[in-house]
């Protein structure tokens, strides 16, 4: 079912919005751990031309982890004291925002024309890119009362976006169409390919209640 031109704008806007504040969330993080400063400049070129690394995702992973506000992180921080660091860089520097919003938005997000493709592909009927449930397959269930989780109201109904490697975000090429049965068991722990014989037991699921009709 093709987006609206207003639901199209506000789901790309609110991915934006998300990948932004996830991003910058990764590169604040990452750059106070190089350093023992707490006012440490960051230089908008900087940001520009970040690329986040698999160590940087470690260091990322591990303070989203801490379970002590106090865990010692190295180069004298603690879990609360780069919250804090954080939190006053993004009050610090409300003005420069916008301009950091802009460099992610050309530079580090996927594109609205990238995003359009995923929901309109050239030729192909929408499906969940893991356990491959096609959108008529799905509203079908829907209509014969063969889907049973009470959230259907808010999702379900329509196919969501997931990144394919969480550590790599909303950047390109990493965006996929799901469904919100497989978009809600792979979360952000598991990438792509180590989901595969999940999506593939949902599949053979779908299946048989297709069968049901």
């Amino acid at each position: 079912m093709p987006l609206t031109s207003t639901t199209f704008a506000k789901r790309y806007a609110q991915l934006r919005q998300r990948s932004f504040e996830r991003h910058m969330d990764l590169y604040l993080t990452v750059r106070f751990l190089q350093q023992d400063s707490r006012t440490w400049a960051l230089p908008l070129l900087d940001y520009q031309d970040y690329v986040s690394s698999v160590t940087d995702w470690a260091y990322y992973r591990r303070t989203h982890q801490a379970r002590e506000w106090m865990e010692p992180l190295g180069n004298k921080w603690t879990v609360q004291s780069l919250d804090s660091a954080i939190r006053a860089w993004w009050v610090d520097n409300a003005a420069a925002v916008p301009n950091y919003r802009a460099v992610h938005k050309q530079k580090h997000c996927v594109s609205q024309a990238e995003f359009h493709l995923l929901f309109n592909p050239p030729s192909a009927e929408l499906a969940c890119a893991y356990c491959r449930i096609k959108e008529t397959e799905l509203l079908a269930l829907v209509k014969a009362n063969q889907i049973f989780t009470k959230r259907l109201r808010n999702r379900g109904m329509s196919f969501e976006v997931d990144c394919r490697k969480p550590e790599l975000g909303y950047s390109p090429g990493n965006l996929c169409l799901c469904c919100y049965w497989c978009n809600n068991a792979k979360t952000d722990e598991f990438s792509d390919t180590e989901f595969e014989p999940v999506a593939h037991a949902l599949s053979q699921i779908w299946k048989q209640r297709l069968t049901k009709q």
